[in-house]
């Protein structure tokens, strides 16, 4: 049966979200406890007295996380990273080492008041500069990657953008707009209102009204402005969170999660077909394309993720939000509801399983004026490039009563302590993601902490097992 598609020339202004983003911005689902990602910003060596490297405020912060297992994010300014303070370096080191806290860039320049303008307002070369500068001091200096960007003390522009597409192992963005190809952390609340101030009051007022219902919360906040009152603040913030039954996460640690969690993607469409619209999507737009004779004939919006909480999926020029849309978990399945608010009340239900996808038709007016809603679920998966061509070496060993897993690109030589010390983590579920990052068929060799010492049995067993459960060959 002939099907045509028509361009409107003006009919929508639609949101078009990355499925990595759509998986930072949802909402929480029935069986998800909320995620909190702590963004810390302002780290420096500024302020060191006594052992400590840094000053007493950032000090205290990183003994609470790691006393209270709170997994947190300190945004490092590079500038603070181009003399050799060893003590400084060896603060960072460790605690990137002992898993509680990850860093991120938070830029370059130390900027003062006097400045007109932040550091990523300005041109592309100059923020692509400053980028590039901080991750190579971290990579030098510390021996860390790191995955994830937030501006100090900057508004944001295109050439931002631009300046971290080309940076691939940024793979995160706090706070940047919904339509990077990055992972995208918004902004829903802060832990401080004013700023600088953690007022426990205003917060919880702030996160029933506008947090309570997000999947993940990136909550900024500034340790080094935090006296004892306001230290007491974010204190009481964090028990609060706690008692919702929040759980904290490195940014890493979400996105990996995130990236395999199931979500439905809805793509809204004008054309014509007289059938009951229950058909393959793909099918049916690939056929209205090779009609068309060229892509640019069929209009779409781009696909949009939907979550518990409606979303808006068309809105008219004029402004008239048209129709909206919602899909919440049921198990192994997903219950989507459409509403419309045009000319007359609209409201359509669906339940989509696992990788299935369907084609809603929304109206019913004369060629080519009618509505379609593309629904598709994609089970997530991380994606798995990574290879090396002699396997991997992955250290297994017990420590302070928990079990430690380093995974490293097998060479011809004998690892370091401190290599592998650098990229240890704690606990079986922790490593899991890594190895998702490998592609099927890599090689893996257990070690213990030394060439000389075996992988403890059952760890080594339950890691086997994994692995071999995603298509990983395992050495013993």
């Amino acid at each position: 049966m002939k099907r045509t598609f028509l361009l409107p020339t003006a009919t929508a202004v639609l949101a078009v979200l990355s499925l990595g983003t759509a998986a930072a911005a949802g909402e929480t689902s029935e069986q998800s406890p909320q995620v909190i990602i702590l963004k810390l910003d302002d780290v420096t060596n500024h302020g060191g007295c006594g052992d400590s490297p840094v000053s007493p405020r950032w000090q205290r912060v990183a003994d609470f996380c790691e006393k209270s297992d709170v997994k947190a994010s300190f945004g490092i300014i590079g500038f603070s990273l181009e003399q050799d303070d060893r003590a400084y370096f060896d603060w960072i080191r460790g605690l990137h080492r002992r898993g509680t806290i990850e860093f991120w860039n938070h830029g370059y320049r130390n900027r003062k008041a006097t400045d007109k303008i932040g550091e990523f307002e300005g041109p592309f070369e100059e923020q692509k500069a400053a980028l590039e500068r901080t991750q190579r001091l971290a990579k030098e200096k510390l021996g860390i990657e790191l995955n994830a960007f937030g501006p100090h003390w900057s508004y944001t522009n295109a050439d931002t953008s631009r300046a971290l597409e080309g940076i691939p192992e940024i793979r995160m963005w706090f706070y940047g707009p919904r339509d990077s190809r990055k992972f995208v952390f918004p902004r829903v609340l802060t832990l401080e209102n004013p700023i600088f101030v953690p007022d426990p009051a205003k917060f919880r007022e702030l996160y029933e009204r506008v947090g309570r219902g997000k999947r993940c919360l990136a909550l900024q906040g500034h340790p080094n402005a935090w006296d004892d009152k306001r230290w007491q603040g974010f204190v009481e913030i964090i028990d609060y969170l706690r008692s919702k039954g929040c759980v904290f996460m490195t940014p890493s640690r979400y996105m990996e999660e995130a990236a395999s969690a199931p979500v439905v993607l809805a793509r809204v469409l004008y054309g014509t077909n007289d059938d009951d619209a229950e058909t393959n999507v793909e099918d049916w737009i690939a056929e209205a394309v090779a009609e068309a004779g060229s892509a640019k004939a069929v209009a779409y919006t781009g696909w949009m993720p939907l979550s518990p909480e409606q979303r808006e999926l068309y809105s008219s020029m004029m402004g008239g939000r048209l129709l909206k849309g919602r899909a919440t978990t049921k198990g192994d399945l997903f219950e989507v509801e459409i509403s419309g608010m045009k000319i007359k009340p609209m409201q359509r239900r669906i339940t989509l399983g696992l990788d299935s996808q369907r084609l809603m038709k929304l109206t019913d007016y004369p060629p080519p004026g009618n509505v379609f809603l593309a629904l598709k679920v994609l089970a997530g998966r991380a994606e798995r490039t990574q290879t090396s061509m002699k396997g991997w070496e992955l250290y297994i060993w017990p420590q302070g009563g928990e079990t430690h897993f380093s995974l490293l690109a097998g060479t011809n030589r004998l690892k370091t302590d401190e290599e592998i010390a650098q990229a240890a983590v704690k606990g079986i579920d922790a490593i899991k993601p890594k190895l998702d990052r490998l592609k099927a068929g890599q090689h893996v060799f257990l070690r213990g902490r030394r060439l000389s010492d075996r992988a403890p049995g059952d760890q080594a067993k339950a890691v086997a097992e994994y692995c071999a459960k995603i298509g990983l060959n395992v050495q013993p």
